[in-house]
Formats: structure tokens, sequence, C-alpha cells
């Protein structure tokens, strides 16, 4: 099922200060630690990269031509496509029909069948690029391809394009994010390069908590902002910039400007020596975040 989980799915100099006297006198609760309450860490790793989208069409021709990705998309559930070339098309009367042709051999996952089929991703739905790796990607492709490297493509639904080196997916990423600079169209960079999701009941319990609040880091790009600033997976965050967190949706209100430094209170979960069973509590900290500026600092 690890198409579902690739397919499925949502920063800066670290500087420890002092947090505010409100939050710092807060009694924090030893706890057992219930594995059945907090997710493990994941095996994939998000890895942070602002294509380079100012690529000259000669060079975006030639990366697309030695590019051959594993194609993994919604529509093809039950099988892989490999491409062996990948071609853009443009229609200057119609810039909607404006597409990425990836002309592929296509496997059934189950072995019994294979064929050619030429496949068309729109430019005008895509918003967003991630570089990923994921270790067992390669369980689901024919031919024994170790293709660890994948770039998710938001475009609507999540089209994911897996490569044997991370240098291909990056020029990869390049190439289209290139191609979507020339025909007008602007990709969305993640401010702090970081996902969250709202606290469970049971994992507010487990805090101490008689309300459920705050939010969960569930993913942290590496060198991104947030990963710079030293937040980590499974962090839980109370405060941005003074700002309780205690949903999502606040998360997604922020809005910090470009380059603008700002605290982040949080939790993080941390064995207490010496105890037999373990035993954790919860430390109180407080990191700089920046947020992030198109096209470097």
């Amino acid at each position: 099922m690890l198409l579902l989980g690739l397919i499925a799915g949502c920063c800066l100099a670290g500087l420890v200060v002092d947090a505010s006297p409100a939050l710092a006198q807060q009694e924090l609760t030893i706890i057992q630690g219930k594995k059945k309450v907090w997710p493990a860490p994941s095996d994939q790793q998000w890895f942070w990269h602002e294509p380079n989208a100012q690529l000259p069409p000669d060079q975006v021709v030639a990366l697309f031509k030695r590019s051959h990705p594993a194609c993994l998309t919604p529509e093809n559930y039950n099988a892989v496509l490999l491409a062996n070339t990948v071609e853009v098309k443009l229609d200057r009367k119609k810039p909607k029909k404006d597409e990425l042709r990836f002309h592929t051999i296509w496997y059934q996952k189950n072995g019994d069948g294979e064929g050619k089929t030429t496949y068309k991703l729109k430019l005008e739905p895509i918003t967003r690029l991630e570089l990923w790796y994921v270790p067992d990607v390669d369980e689901m492709l024919p031919r024994n391809r170790t293709l660890h490297w994948c770039v998710k493509v938001y475009a609507g639904s999540v089209y994911v394009f897996c490569f044997d080196a991370e240098s291909a997916a990056r020029d990869f990423m390049d190439a289209m994010a290139s191609v979507l600079a020339a025909t007008g169209r602007k990709l969305t960079i993640p401010s702090y390069g970081l996902y969250v999701t709202n606290l469970t009941a049971e994992q507010a319990e487990d805090l101490g908590q008689t309300r459920v609040e705050y939010i969960l880091v569930t993913s942290v790009a590496i060198d991104g902002p947030a990963d710079k600033a030293g937040i980590r997976a499974l962090d839980i965050i109370q405060q941005i910039n003074g700002i309780p967190m205690r949903n999502m949706s606040q998360f997604e209100a922020l809005n910090n400007p470009p380059g603008s430094k700002f605290p982040v209170v949080l939790l993080r979960r941390a064995e207490i020596p010496g105890q037999d069973p373990k035993q954790y509590t919860w430390e109180q900290k407080t990191l700089e975040l920046v947020a992030h500026t198109a096209g470097g600092e």
C-alpha cells in the first residue's frame, strides 16, 4: 500500500530563547509513553528543494530527454509506468491544454501484463513539488529498479515520479518548474517546510491536557526552514509568534512575511534517565524560526 502512502497527504537558523513566563510555569506531566497513542517516525524522508525555474528551453528539453522516471498515478493504481522519454506539449491557443507527455512502458503490479502508453499530465493544476526519499518504493517496481528518490507533484491529486538518483529527481523538478514559469505559472514554495496535524483526544489525555489543543508535527523537510530551526517530527507546537496553535486552522492562517524571525514554543518528548520501566517527560523548548525567502536568504 506504499502508493497510497505516497499519494495521500500536508524554518532556518535555530536559536534557543527563553519561553514566555506563562508557558514556562506549566506543569508538564511525566508519562509512561503509550505507543498506540503516538505514531512512529516515518522512514520516508522529505528533502527541501526550491526548484530553479529559470533554465533555458534547450536545457529543459535535454533534462526531460534523459529523464526516465517511474510514474505512480491515481488513474493507474494497479500499474507502474516506466517513462522512456518526457515531452513538453504546449498549445498557444488553449493554454489549459499545456501538458507533459510521458511515453512509457506500463507493468501490472501483479505481473499479469505490460504494454506501451503515453501518459499526459496537465500543467494548469500543478501547484507544488516535493522531493522525498522512500526506502521501499522499489518493492512496487519490476526488473529490480531501485528508484528511491521520488518527486511528488500536487495537481489536485498527487502524482509521484521516482528516480534512481537524487540529482535526477532534482533536475526533473527544475525542468518542470522552468516549464511552468515559461508559461506564466508559479509554484507554491512552503514558508516553513513542515506538515502538522491536530492532536487526537487520546494524545491530549496522554499529555495531561483536559482539552484537545496544540498541533503535532508529522514531517519536517530536511534542510528546510523548520529543520534549520531545530524542529523535529513528533514535536508538539503550542505557539508560533505568540499565537496559540490550538488546531491546524490557526497554523494555516499564519501570515508571517518572508524572512521574518519569530519564536516557536513546543513540547518535545524526552526519556527520563535511570527509570525502569522507561518513563518520559515533555520538555518545553522555544526555537527561532525564519520564514522562507524565495530564491534564498
